[in-house]
């Protein structure tokens, strides 16, 4: 009898050392919530947020209502007329700061002429949801939304508060967006830590390989080619026309290529992604530190866009302004060069490259606004960072998770500018030509790779709200 007790005991006492449930913290139906988190993105993208004019505020409206259905408190923020925001509030038990998730509301404009589908229609084809801000940046609002409503249904305790953050303005100056809140609004970004747009989950084949974490960004930089030449009838035309000077001098732009900066995030990044690779391709990817064969390495790699914007500074030509009138050759034609430049390079570096790179041409390279200085990369080894990882390895645990510095700006700069550590992702596993489709004609994301995003989201706030790592 004795020994039947000691045995009782010793059972009683190894039930009550493990770990019990929160009530409510079943593992939620995924298939249900993605359905509803597809109907809410639909609903989204049915608004037209363009920027110009942007007309966020009924994107707002309707995010602040389904989660304040679900629970959260809301708030909506207007920083012009119909330039509307909305902050929403799920409460936490613990003493921890809160962590903000940012996703824009805004969107580029499109030629409906070009697009195989309504570009507001958000359409379902052949597995893909259609739309113009899928991908950028609607897609994430609605992942994070549903996220958000199945941690505030489920009752799970939090350490610290959840924000969701729906801002303006972001594909234009961000003047109405997150700066207007930093300025009017500083005490929203009392927070820990923030998660927006920015990072990638790239896919080969069918396979999730890398998890790309933006925890910096490229510089975004306007610059001016101004030509000059002499004016007169265009029946008498000469050498000296400013348009063909413009020309020449935006043709040798595009032959020039501003050396590669190879760091240890660079090195890490390509390292994860030749796995994937042929075996030529993997080993530039491994060796691109290599005093012999680096630099060859690089030019083999920028062949392929993505991975030259990650390598080397880039300027491209946007904007082309001359003449006035079909029979008059001008006195001078300018273009806009948008540049995206990486690493520490200050403006008169830059601008004295190009200005060589131009030769004999009569073409000067203009600045625009003074640059400011490079916001600093936020840490890698934080807990933001580390609830993504623990997130992936639920998901897809083969995937490697590294640090990214994304050719593109973000939201995220103007906190990291004021201290707050930010974090880019993407939640959806996206190929390379899936991609291309932000920003561009028809752009379009899978309700698979959606479907990913939805209880991704779901698993990095759980994992980064929970007292403990979540198991």
């Amino acid at each position: 009898m004795a020994g039947h007790r000691t045995a009782l005991l010793a059972a009683l006492a190894l039930c009550l050392a493990l770990p019990v449930p929160a009530a409510g913290a079943a593992e939620p139906d995924f298939s249900r919530a993605s359905a509803e988190a597809l109907e809410l993105l639909q609903g989204l993208v049915k608004l037209d947020t363009s920027n110009p004019p942007g007309n966020e505020a009924p994107a707002a409206r309707l995010l602040g209502e389904f989660l304040t259905r679900a629970g959260l408190a809301c708030e909506t923020i207007e920083s012009a007329p119909g330039r509307a925001m909305v902050l929403c509030r799920l409460k936490g038990d613990g003493p921890a700061r809160p962590l903000m998730v940012m996703a824009h509301l805004d969107v580029v404009g499109v030629d409906p002429a070009k697009w195989k589908v309504p570009p507001f229609s958000g359409a379902l084809r052949d597995g893909y949801i259609h739309g113009r801000g899928v991908l950028d940046d609607k897609g994430m609002a609605a992942a994070t939304a549903e996220a958000l409503a199945l941690l505030a249904r489920s009752r799970q305790p939090l350490a610290r508060d959840l924000l969701f953050l729906g801002t303006a303005d972001e594909e234009s100056s961000g003047s109405l967006g997150v700066e207007w809140l930093l300025e009017h609004r500083p005490e929203i970004f009392d927070i820990d830590m923030a998660l927006n747009e920015g990072g990638r989950i790239f896919k080969v084949d069918d396979q999730v390989v890398v998890t790309a974490i933006q925890n910096d960004e490229k510089r975004y930089v306007d610059l001016k080619l101004v030509a000059t030449g002499v004016s007169g009838h265009s029946s008498l035309p000469g050498a000296d026309n400013p348009i063909v000077h413009l020309a020449r001098g935006l043709d040798r732009l595009a032959s020039h290529r501003f050396a590669p900066l190879v760091g240890e995030q660079v090195k890490a990044y390509f390292g994860a992604f030749a796995k994937v690779q042929d075996a030529p391709t993997a080993h530039c990817m491994t060796h691109l530190d290599d005093p012999s064969e680096g630099g060859l390495c690089a030019d083999i790699l920028s062949r392929n866009p993505v991975w030259n914007a990650l390598l080397r500074t880039t300027c491209a030509p946007t904007i082309v302004n001359a003449g006035f009138r079909a029979n008059v050759i001008p006195s001078s034609a300018e273009a806009t060069v948008n540049c995206r430049v990486l690493g520490d390079t200050d403006p008169p570096k830059l601008v004295a490259e190009l200005q060589r790179a131009l030769g004999d041409l009569p073409v000067k390279v203009e600045t625009g606004s003074d640059w400011g200085e490079r916001p600093p990369a936020s840490p890698l080894d934080a807990p933001l960072p580390a609830a993504i990882r623990r997130a992936m390895e639920r998901l897809a645990p083969d995937a490697a998770v590294v640090g990214y510095t994304s050719p593109g700006t973000t939201d995220s700069q103007h906190l990291r500018r004021r201290g707050i550590p930010a974090y880019g992702l993407l939640p959806f596993p996206l190929r390379e030509e899936e991609t291309r489709t932000m920003h561009g004609d028809n752009e379009r994301l899978s309700q698979e790779s959606f479907a990913f995003g939805v209880r991704l989201m779901y698993e990095i706030l759980r994992q980064a709200g929970s007292p403990t790592p979540a198991p």
